[in-house]
């Protein structure tokens, strides 16, 4: 798992510095789907690798979330870099941090649930 979650890592990180991307689809602002996607997935690896802890433990799901919302902050911050022709926007990080924030929660739920 520790594998697939740092090739996602650098793949992420690629895709979201390549210079001058552009999302279109067929609804107003698709990338702000693909930003809770994205994050929600990294999350969902991260917590999966038990880097802080049993995978289920409330220990690791908490710390792995606020990883991953510090890291997504992180990553569209860089976005702010001119020579990369990005864009960093506030509503692009609150729709990486809905993401993180939803795979989070279902893990705790989930974990809860096993539990019982």
């Amino acid at each position: 798992m520790h594998g697939a979650f740092w090739l996602y890592v650098l793949l992420v990180y690629f895709l979201t510095h390549a210079p001058g991307v552009k999302v279109e689809g067929p609804i107003p602002r698709p990338d702000l789907v693909v930003h809770v996607t994205v994050f929600g997935l990294w999350t969902m690896l991260c917590i999966a690798c038990g880097f802080f802890g049993a995978v289920w433990s409330t220990r690791n799901i908490l710390v792995s979330g606020l990883v991953a919302l510090a890291y997504s902050a992180f990553d569209e911050g860089l976005q702010a870099i001119p020579a990369l022709q990005r864009v960093c926007a506030f509503d692009d990080w609150l729709a990486n941090a809905s993401g993180v924030v939803l795979v989070t929660g279902g893990a705790l739920v989930l974990a809860r649930v096993a539990r019982r």
